[in-house]
């Protein structure tokens, strides 16, 4: 399953959403839109500024990646809309008429 995350806003100061699981390196990511920590990547909040992540591993899409937990910081001044799309790799309505979650 991926996660399309699309912000509506620009927020002036707060807002972010927060991965605090990472363990790759972030020495790549150069631009001011992120806050680097170790272990965390932070994204402000920007109008039209979208993010995707795989919510499961490739080879085992039924098991979570822990790794990309996120969390949404509150907003300090400005409000924060978004889009959340989940997208399946899968038929997701034949497994939860079976039970499986």
């Amino acid at each position: 399953m991926l996660t399309f995350f699309l912000y509506l806003d620009d927020v002036e100061e707060g807002g972010e959403t927060r991965f605090t699981r990472l363990h790759s390196s972030q020495d790549s990511v150069e631009d001011n839109e992120y806050i680097k920590r170790k272990n965390t990547l932070a994204v402000a909040p920007t109008k039209g500024t979208a993010l995707i992540w795989s919510t499961v591993f490739d080879g085992n899409p039924s098991r979570i990646d822990e790794q990309i937990y996120h969390e949404a910081m509150p907003e300090q001044q400005g409000s924060k809309h978004a889009v959340d799309v989940w997208l399946h790799l899968r038929n997701h309505k034949v497994a939860d008429q079976r039970g499986c979650n």
